[in-house]
């Protein structure tokens, strides 16, 4: 298991703490140790690498389909399901995809059409997507993301 101490004193890291955690999650760092206190501070360093690391990391961390589902659904507040260009699911554990890299919710008032359009197709080409209902029906092209993270 790797340990991984953080100090809050570091504004710049913060900024990018919940990509970071997301991360560290992917390539298995159970443990997290918070800690302001100065004499800890030499565990910082291989935070600041992988900090630098994660800078440049839309282009090169390639997590598995379940991954980048699963990270869909924390960000944006629904399940989705990706598909190939001609329906089919993509098996869970494929590898080879870029990394989702939004960090925040799309606006309430986009539609489903809308959000596929401007994050998912540009980050995804060839492929598509189900967005999934609360009830677990698939969710309308045309039905905006505040009813189906509400619905």
């Amino acid at each position: 298991m790797m340990e991984l101490f953080y100090d809050h004193r570091l504004p710049n890291v913060w900024k990018e703490w919940d990509r970071i955690i997301v991360f560290l999650r992917h390539i298995n760092v159970r443990k997290i140790i918070y800690t302001s206190n100065a004499m800890h501070g030499y565990y910082l360093v291989p935070l600041l690498i992988l900090y630098v690391a994660l800078s440049h990391s839309r282009e090169t961390t390639m997590p598995t389909v379940r991954f980048i589902q699963t990270y869909i659904a924390q960000v944006e507040g629904f399940e989705v399901t990706i598909l190939h260009e001609d329906g089919r699911p993509v098996n869970s554990d494929v590898e080879g995809l870029p990394a989702y890299w939004y960090q925040r919710a799309a606006p309430n008032n986009w539609t489903v059409d809308t959000w596929y359009q401007s994050r998912f197709r540009p980050i995804y080409p060839g492929f598509s997507v189900t967005v999934w209902l609360l009830d677990g029906r698939p969710a309308p092209w045309n039905m905006r993301l505040v009813n189906v993270r509400d619905w």
